[in-house]
């Protein structure tokens, strides 16, 4: 894999104009929704298209066209989805598989719902986790509890198939079930279908109904946006405009106005073509930043990282599933920060602190593991705006979710080598 190289130079200025792709949360829901409709959006796929999208196009294309091996490569969101999406396939047999940590990633919570209502579903390797071989089958109409500690996308698997299943679904929701906005949205995406539903506090209610796709543009990405938030956070002549991106409050990252406004004085304005992102000195606070990541853990790394360039202190709850990602996302940030003198530690139970002890200057250049995690990738990256020589391995892992990225920060005068 290639290496990215940020020259050691002072970020005094960044401006200019960038775009970020597509929402792969909205896309994926679209496109198994999609699917199930039988309804076909593109006739092929769009270069700039995140890895993950594209994983998910290939794997239904696979279903449609019969085959047997349904290979997910690394999208995890593909994983959760299609577990469910193949167990409704009735008289065909798959094997559900993929690469990179996806064989770690459970789907036990998942499998076992589904066994409630009746899939036949086996372990082909380790117990709770993938490659899975699944007979798809007509399923039961019984109400069924979901597990959702380790991730909604179990939740929002069941939720997008419950229109097609015959006698509805009645979903009863855990205590302690995280990323729950990620739920709303699959909720959200159903509406734009016309689907019904109904919803209390801890029970979700889908009749069996026929959807219709809408003819909608899917929305940009608001996972993707912070990271230029914090850019402008960390640079004090800092003005970029976002194209194309909108107010959007069912995408949980869009609570990064609100978080970068408040703790780093991000200034962010709205016009008809797109976002506006300036940094205003007289409003940075210094008070120590405390948050609970519960509803938006995509976004924590990235508060993380810039409150590290930053030097400020930080405390974060409701981050404990960050272990259950691409990688163990709070030990990646632990071993990098650490080396930049930044010491991120469980400071009571699922209470990560955030301190720097370092000396008054940065080092002059720093290699940090990736763990070939897009978002550790692209968070990490914040450093070189302390005009750190930083070196990270696994420059391509970007192509996940934010394929252009290095592009854009070159865009706004950020200077790297990919050797």
């Amino acid at each position: 894999m290639s290496c990215i190289v940020f020259a050691n130079k002072p970020i005094l200025s960044i401006q200019g104009t960038v775009e970020v792709p597509v929402s792969k949360s909205v896309a994926n829901r679209f496109l198994v929704l999609d699917f199930l409709c039988g309804y076909e959006r593109f006739k092929k796929e769009e270069a700039s298209w995140s890895k993950d999208i594209k994983a998910m196009c290939k794997a239904l294309a696979s279903i449609k066209n019969k085959e047997p091996l349904i290979d997910i490569e690394e999208s995890g969101t593909a994983l959760r989805f299609l577990g469910s999406v193949l167990s409704i396939q009735e008289g065909k047999t798959f094997t559900l598989t993929g690469k990179g940590r996806i064989p770690e990633r459970t789907m036990q919570p998942l499998v076992e719902a589904l066994r409630g209502l009746g899939a036949d579903i086996n372990y082909l390797e380790k117990e709770g986790f993938a490659p899975l071989y699944i007979q798809g089958k007509k399923l039961n109409p019984v109400p069924i509890k979901i597990d959702g500690k380790a991730s909604s996308q179990f939740a929002s698997a069941l939720l997008l198939i419950a229109p097609f299943l015959e006698g509805g679904l009645t979903l009863q929701l855990g205590k302690d079930s995280k990323s729950l906005s990620y739920l709303a949205l699959t909720l959200e995406t159903l509406g734009l279908y016309g689907a019904k539903y109904t919803v209390s506090d801890d029970e979700i209610i889908i009749p069996q109904q026929t959807l219709i796709p809408p003819s909608l543009k899917w929305p940009s990405d608001w996972s993707s946006v912070p990271y230029f938030l914090a850019l402008a956070a960390c640079v004090k002549d800092a003005s970029i405009f976002v194209k194309e991106v909108q107010k959007d409050h069912t995408q949980a990252d869009y609570i990064a106005i609100e978080l970068f406004k408040t703790h780093f004085g991000v200034d962010c304005t709205f016009d008809e073509s797109g976002l506006h992102i300036r940094h205003k000195t007289d409003q940075v606070s210094k008070a120590k930043i405390c948050l609970d990541g519960t509803n938006y853990p995509d976004l924590i790394p990235t508060v993380i990282c810039c409150a590290a360039v930053l030097r400020r202190e930080i405390e974060c709850s409701g981050i404990e599933h960050l272990r259950f990602k691409e990688s163990d996302r709070i030990a990646t940030l632990e071993a990098a920060l650490k080396k930049l003198g930044y010491k991120l530690q469980e400071s009571r139970p699922n209470v990560w602190q955030g301190i720097y002890e370092g000396t008054s200057k940065w080092p002059l250049e720093v290699t940090l593991d990736t763990q070939s995690d897009h978002r550790m990738a692209m968070s990490l990256s914040l450093f070189a705006a302390a005009g750190i020589e930083v070196k990270m391995n696994a420059a391509d892992c970007i192509d996940k979710s934010f394929p252009n990225y290095w592009q854009m920060l070159s865009i706004l005068g950020i200077s790297y080598e990919i050797t």
